[in-house]
């Protein structure tokens, strides 16, 4: 029996429905091979693509599962490699999303799944306010753990993003990589498809790499460079070498559920940086709080050679990953208008009220926030500091307005604290 016949469940379909028939030792009467059947009742839609679907199952007495339904012979998919990954990660439920087993009919393969009440990464973090460092720092972790093990097996994700990345607990914090459908075992060899997603697709699958050694191909580089671009957008809520008239006005993954609407990069920024003429830029990390550590982490992943970025054993040993930070990341849920301020500023105050003290040693400004009430005198600013510009910044409701300025000195202790 093959590895994939293993994980093949014995299934008759209903019109809405499918019952599965498993074998077991009843251990009361000791009778062997005794034939249980499960039904799973189909339930809502959770996502929708170019291959299909993936919807919500249950059980007469509750129980959850997710499942994607694959379209037998769409373009080129091949489900086999999706479900060889899903068998040899199997023993890895803390890292990867748990497999439940396989079954097709004559239309469609089905793969079953544990079902994640808290969703992706991608729709938690639009959703979930203010997270610190110390969180970013969390997920990082184990989503480098997950690629260590994927490439250990010599196995490359090659499209690793927040949408595929599933909050298992939101507190503690732990995720899980999914969707293995573009995922590929290369031994040996170079991967040549072209494939992934905009905004975290490496430079060498884009072509962007005309130097040093054959890049006809690529290897699971791949990965740590869209991981770079994720750590980069947890800490910024932007993905980097965004085109420049979006920045105001914030495109990120963490904001858009449909491939569509992705974000778009400036590639002949992208194109700059990666022919050595000109450096990476740190600008919008640094304005969103992150410390030095975790510039120089995001760094050490999105480099232009893939033969000189950090392997993820490798990124596992970082500084900035053995130290806990509790900053609170100013990456940006809110877009910014006005006197051509192109700073991305994040919702760190709710009711006019800051969280916390934002200062920090490291920052050449401060960023603060406070209710807008029309006259800027009710911010309690001194008048021998004025702001030098001013940003009115608006929820999405628009419920809620803030004023931005830069940092002045012997700020007041009710527009600080």
């Amino acid at each position: 029996m093959s590895r994939l016949d293993r994980y093949k469940l014995e299934s008759t379909f209903g019109e809405d429905s499918v019952v599965h028939t498993t074998y077991r030792t009843d251990l009361t009467t000791r009778e062997r091979n005794t034939a249980v059947q499960t039904t799973w009742t189909d339930g809502r839609t959770l996502g929708s693509g170019g291959f299909g679907i993936v919807i919500v199952q249950q059980t007469n007495s509750g129980e959850l599962r997710a499942v994607k339904k694959i379209l037998k012979g769409y373009g080129k998919v091949d489900y086999s490699r999706e479900l060889l990954v899903l068998t040899k990660v199997a023993h890895r439920e803390d890292l990867f999303v748990k497999f439940l087993g396989w079954y097709e009919n004559r239309d469609c393969i089905f793969i079953a799944m544990e079902y994640i009440e808290y969703g992706d990464l991608g729709h938690y973090l639009k959703t979930s306010g203010i997270r610190s460092t110390r969180n970013v720092q969390q997920i990082t972790r184990q989503l480098l753990e997950g690629l260590a093990t994927l490439h250990g097996l010599d196995i490359t994700h090659r499209d690793m993003k927040p949408q595929n990345v599933l909050i298992a607990s939101p507190e503690p914090i732990w995720v899980k990589i999914a969707d293995f459908g573009g995922s590929k075992r290369a031994k040996g060899t170079v991967l040549h498809t072209r494939i992934g997603t905009q905004g975290y697709t490496a430079p060498e699958i884009l072509g962007l790499l005309t130097y040093g050694a054959d890049t006809s191909g690529y290897s699971n580089g791949v990965d740590m460079w869209s991981l770079g671009c994720v750590v980069h957008e947890l800490l910024t809520a932007q993905i980097p070498f965004l085109e420049a008239e979006r920045t105001g006005t914030i495109m990120s993954g963490l904001d858009t559920d449909f491939a569509d609407e992705m974000p778009l990069q400036d590639l002949s920024a992208l194109k700059a940086f990666c022919d050595g003429t000109s450096d990476f830029p740190t600008e919008v990390l640094r304005l969103s709080g992150a410390s030095d550590g975790a510039v120089e982490f995001v760094k050490s992943l999105l480099v232009a050679s893939p033969g000189s970025r950090a392997a993820a054993v490798m990124a596992l040993q970082s500084q900035w990953l053995r130290q806990d930070e509790d900053r609170v990341s100013l990456a940006p849920i809110l877009s910014v208008e006005g006197s051509g301020a192109s700073i991305s500023i994040s919702q760190v105050a709710v009711n006019g009220e800051l969280n916390r003290e934002l200062r920090s040693e490291e920052e050449d400004q401060v960023i603060q926030m406070i209710r807008l009430t029309g006259d800027p005198s009710a911010a309690n600013i001194p008048t021998s500091h004025p702001p030098s510009r001013t940003s009115v910044v608006r929820s999405r409701e628009d419920s809620v307005q803030y004023v931005f300025f830069p940092r002045v000195d012997h700020m007041s202790p009710k527009a600080t604290r």
